[in-house]
């Protein structure tokens, strides 16, 4: 919550004696009012990314010098600024600094939605709907869609599971599924004795994950059996158009803060995210083509002709 994070800031800015807004600090998270540039959102989130990566580790090894040195170089642009540090010290500003680039980064997204959203397509379009949790909606053909991409996805989190955790998941959503259904008390319960037999199970898994997966792809498909990236994005809007009409629609500050935090920065931040790649990669193209220009230029001027 906001107050939460204001908070941890004025602890930190005591701990440290410094503001965190003014040196030695030169870390600045991107303006969540700025309009939409390719290179200054490629910087602000690659910069997000270290910063990610440097909180995490310092959050499981708080003692980790090269994240140490590194999140200072970042934050200050001296990386023997965690000297005399204590360990807890230095991860409450790794995180301090990192919450607050998850609200700047989400605003800014929610500032450029339709720019940055409307850049997605194909790959991108289709990673970030499986990267999403969707909300429904109150209409049936909607939410049976967002409930079946669910589905899917959970199904796949089981499958990357390993060892007794794959085994145990797989038994686990058998079992659940054999108890939703309508079936007699003695039906249910030959069923239920086959959850012991390992290869019923995984094939009743597999088979019920072969199904859905057919049914989604056939829902998402064009006639040409490309990705229909509208149906996805409508998909998309629709999902987070509820989450802004509760967010819209609630009083209390607090729950407001919530329903920002759990349900529509999560949308926001995995836009950018995802849209980083996309970015640098035509940044980088753009670059070489600008690079070869100029170097055609240079050699007709080299020969003494017209540039």
């Amino acid at each position: 919550m906001v107050e939460r994070h204001e908070e941890q800031r004025s602890q930190l800015e005591g701990e440290l004696g410094h503001n965190l807004d003014s040196s030695p600090f030169i870390y600045n998270p991107i303006s969540p009012n700025k309009r939409y540039n390719r290179e200054e959102f490629l910087r602000a989130q690659d910069s997000f990314n270290d910063l990610e990566k440097y909180a995490n580790t310092l959050k499981e090894k708080p003692f980790d010098l090269s994240a140490r040195e590194k999140l200072s170089r970042l934050l200050t642009g001296d990386s023997s600024f965690h000297s005399g540090m204590a360990p807890e010290s230095v991860a409450r500003m790794a995180k301090t600094f990192y919450d607050g680039s998850l609200d700047a980064l989400a605003k800014y997204t929610k500032t450029n939605f339709d720019e940055m959203f409307d850049k997605l397509n194909g790959k991108a379009l289709q990673r970030l709907l499986f990267s999403i949790r969707l909300y429904n909606t109150g209409d049936r053909d909607h939410d049976s869609l967002a409930n079946l991409i669910g589905d899917v996805k959970s199904m796949q989190e089981i499958e990357n599971k390993e060892g007794e955790e794959h085994t145990s998941a797989i038994r686990s959503y058998v079992a659940k599924k054999i108890e939703s259904r309508n079936l007699s008390d003695t039906a249910k319960k030959v069923i239920k004795q086959l959850l012991g037999d390992g290869g019923f199970v995984l094939k009743t898994f597999r088979r019920d994950s072969q199904i859905k997966n057919q049914i989604l792809s056939k829902y998402l498909s064009t006639a040409e059996g490309e990705l229909d990236e509208n149906k996805v994005r409508v998909l998309i809007k629709d999902g987070l158009k509820k989450a802004e009409e509760e967010y819209d629609k609630e009083t209390n500050e607090g729950r407001r803060n919530d329903i920002w935090e759990d349900n529509l920065r999560p949308y926001y931040l995995e836009i950018a995210k995802n849209l980083f790649p996309v970015e640098k990669g035509e940044y980088e193209n753009d670059s070489e083509d600008l690079k070869e220009m100029n170097e055609r230029e240079n050699r007709r001027r080299s020969s003494g002709m017209a540039a």
